[in-house]
């Protein structure tokens, strides 16, 4: 048992308000700068706030100004070390002391910013924060120049090193564990910071994730070079605790300084730090260890110290990889592509030039990279693979690519012809569709269809038309099914294989140059199936027909209005038929026997938009956009029975991955929304929700918090991307 109390120490010396009072008295701008270095961060983590805009706007300040509570909070990992350094070599102990503590406490509050930069530096990242931790280090190094002997050098040493413990806690331990991945578990690089954070449990993700804690004892072994007594004061107040609670408890002495419990008081021995008191504040930083130790108490019961490594400015889902920034102010359009064998997304237009190309991903910011660009960085249009190259739409004009500089050139120069589209059609060729001029009232167009093997011989022109419809589209068994005018017939589905002979009417809808209007056209199974009106037709028809154009039926007549249709890729159709301003949902497998009712009247709005459709064990779950409401989801059971999904409201994308959903969408109470009737506010319908299509099992993915709504654009062995529409493409792992 030591000889020295120092906890009786620190108590009696804390104890002397006089010396807090006049030390602020003496010295209000230097305590009011160091309460607003930390204060905005303390403030920020004692709120159950998820995101800085947020913590701004219920302060009623303005959310454009997020950046600087940011600075506030992340910039801590700055400010706590550097600052400590440089008010210690002007005398200001106290101060330096004071936002060394509170920096450190802000961080371990808030580890999800430090778990942000550590996935996206990896190692250089650790090495980045244990240099700053020498700071501090340095400063403990040089007490004895800053203070006298004393309780006072004492009682900052401990409290000086309890902020450095502090800050490799927050800092260097976390990005410890991502250094750790990086150079010894090259197959579990993007595995989430959570499963190192210090406050977690031992990990599968990597053997060599054991280590991570190895920074707590370098510190401690670093804090016993700068301070040899460090060691030794440690243990002593580990003792004075021990013996406090024995104090309290039966048989306890009655005095705190008679540790013995006979009535007689320990006596100090001297030493290099025993002696005359110095200017130093010690009620001031007794204040402030009370408050960061209150904080740190608080945050826990609050849970605000996330232990899942999130961090409470980034909601309660799971770790984020930015791994495409973007420089642009509106986010480009990304699609996903399978580019040659390899994971792969376009960015075909940017407002930042150099962003446009092909990428490659593996889910990580190091292993996303821009494998090609189009010439001088102009906007274009992939198309497809032909063999070992790839085929785009460079202005109006046919281009291939091999991946490389010099494999890059022109195949066919479009330019003469007013529109040009081009698409996917098999493995050895592409379509063109080219329109010379437009049909109008007081001419004949001129439209036609061209096919490539990627070659300036091999793109030929194989029909002509007066004009092609508006219906998308449709490759099935590398036969193409699209809508044209052949100036005979008038507008009817066509079909192609490619060549000349095999162009030809795939059912004629309307006998004579009339023709008819299409509205949709797809597949489904064997069968394809369109959505046609004509003059000859009382209600707009849906049709469908065996792919080589027999066994032609009439599925349903739609009513007064034409009905939105929305093909799932399982089994279904599913269309609206309006009457008299009545919505009844419709179901169709392609066959008459198939078609039937499966929400009759549900909806007594004229417009009525399906967004999107899941079909899982037997149940369908649809996305309906209302005119005078929300949309909302709506789920039907096998017997045909609908209802309203919970209150979920402005459903608008989902993504299908397996045996879950994921959808965006708002909810009151959730990411800031609060929904008032027919308006609400801050639900913008981009939050991410995962279901298995159960409200029970329906829970909150990823907030879109001040980060941007939320898109879900491809999964992929394990792996969710993503993007948020002010920042870029986002990857995670979704367990």
């Amino acid at each position: 048992m030591s000889d020295e109390y120092i906890l009786d120490d620190v108590v009696e010396t804390f104890s002397d308000e006089d010396t807090l009072m006049s030390d602020i008295r003496n010295n209000p701008v230097k305590w009011l700068l160091s309460l607003a270095v930390v204060g905005p961060g303390m403030a920020y983590t004692m709120t159950e706030q998820t995101s800085y805009a947020s913590a701004m706007e219920n302060w009623g300040l303005p959310t454009g100004l997020e950046w600087i509570l940011a600075v506030f909070v992340t910039g801590q990992l700055l400010i706590a070390p550097l600052s400590c350094y440089l008010l210690d070599r002007t005398g200001n102990m106290a101060s330096g002391l004071f936002i060394a503590m509170g920096g450190s406490a802000i961080l371990v509050a808030n580890p999800g910013e430090i778990a942000q930069f550590s996935e996206a530096f990896g190692w250089p990242f650790f090495l980045f924060c244990v240099a700053l931790s020498a700071p501090m280090l340095l400063v403990l190094k040089n007490k004895k120049k800053l203070l006298d002997p004393g309780k006072e050098r004492l009682t900052w040493c401990t409290l000086l090193s309890t902020a450095i413990m502090v800050y490799t806690v927050a800092a260097i331990v976390p990005s410890a564990g991502v250094a750790l991945i990086d150079v010894s578990c090259e197959e579990d690089a993007g595995a989430l910071l959570s499963e190192v954070d210090v406050f977690a449990g031992a990990t599968d993700a990597c053997e060599a994730l054991q280590y991570r804690y190895a920074p707590i004892l370098g510190m401690a072994a670093a804090i016993g070079w700068a301070w040899p007594r460090g060691k030794k004061i440690i243990d002593d107040l580990s003792d004075d605790f021990l013996d406090g609670l024995k104090d309290i408890g039966p048989g306890g002495g009655d005095d705190g300084n008679d540790p013995t419990g006979n009535g007689v008081a320990e006596t100090r021995s001297g030493g290099d730090d025993m002696g005359q008191e110095s200017n130093l504040s010690i009620s001031s930083i007794w204040l402030m260890s009370v408050a960061i130790i209150g904080l740190l108490i608080g945050g826990q019961l609050i849970g605000v110290i996330d232990v899942n490594g999130s961090g409470n400015n980034l909601g309660e889902g799971p770790f984020e990889e930015l791994i495409f920034d973007t420089g642009a102010q509106n986010l480009p359009a990304i699609n996903f592509i399978d580019y040659f064998g390899v994971e792969a997304f376009l960015v075909e237009n940017s407002e930042v030039a150099s962003e446009i190309g092909i990428y490659t991903t593996d889910g990580t910011t190091s292993g996303t990279q821009l494998v090609w660009s189009p010439p001088n960085n102009l906007p274009f249009r992939y198309i497809s693979e032909i063999g070992t190259s790839f085929l785009f739409q460079f202005n109006a004009e046919l281009w291939k690519s091999d991946g490389t500089v010099a494999g890059t050139q022109q195949v066919f120069d479009f330019s003469m012809y007013q529109d040009v589209y081009t698409f996917a059609w098999t493995t050895s060729f592409v379509g063109i569709r080219t329109v010379t001029e437009y049909e109008s009232l007081s001419q004949t167009g001129q439209a036609n269809l061209w096919v490539s093997d990627g070659t300036t011989l091999g793109t030929t022109q194989i029909y002509d038309f007066q004009d092609f419809g508006f219906l998308n589209n449709v490759v099935h068994n590398d036969v193409l099914y699209f809508a044209a005018n052949d100036s005979i017939s008038g507008m009817e589905v066509w079909a192609s294989d490619g060549t000349t002979s095999g162009t030809s009417i795939h059912y004629e809808s309307n006998a004579g140059f009339d023709g008819a209007s299409f509205n949709d056209l797809d597949v489904l199974g064997n069968r394809l199936w369109w959505h046609q009106a004509h003059v000859n037709a009382s209600s707009p028809q849906l049709m469908a027909s065996d792919m080589d154009g027999s066994n032609v039926e009439l599925l349903a007549e739609i009513g007064e209005y034409a009905g939105f249709v929305y093909a799932t890729s399982q089994r279904s159709i599913y269309y609206w038929d309006y009457t008299q301003n009545n919505a009844d949902l419709y179901a169709t497998d392609g066959t008459i026997s198939g078609t039937t009712v499966v929400g009759q009247g549900v909806m007594t709005q004229e417009m009525v938009v399906i967004s999107w459709v899941w079909e899982f064990d037997g149940n369908v779950m649809l996305s309906l956009g209302l005119s005078q409401d929300w949309a909302r989801i709506y789920t039907i059971d096998s017997a045909g029975t609908m209802a309203q999904f919970d209150d979920y409201i402005e459903p608008r994308f989902s993504l299908d991955i397996g045996n879950e959903l994921l959808f965006t969408g708002a909810k009151d109470g959730v990411d800031r929304c609060e929904v008032r009737g027919n308006s609400g506010s801050f639900c913008g319908g981009s939050t991410l929700f995962l279901t298995n299509g159960t409200v029970g099992n329906t829970e909150l993915f990823l907030e879109a918090g001040v980060k941007g709504d939320i898109t879900p654009l491809q999964y992929s062995d394990g792996m969710l991307f993503y993007t948020r529409d002010s920042v870029g493409l986002y990857a995670t792992e979704l367990n």
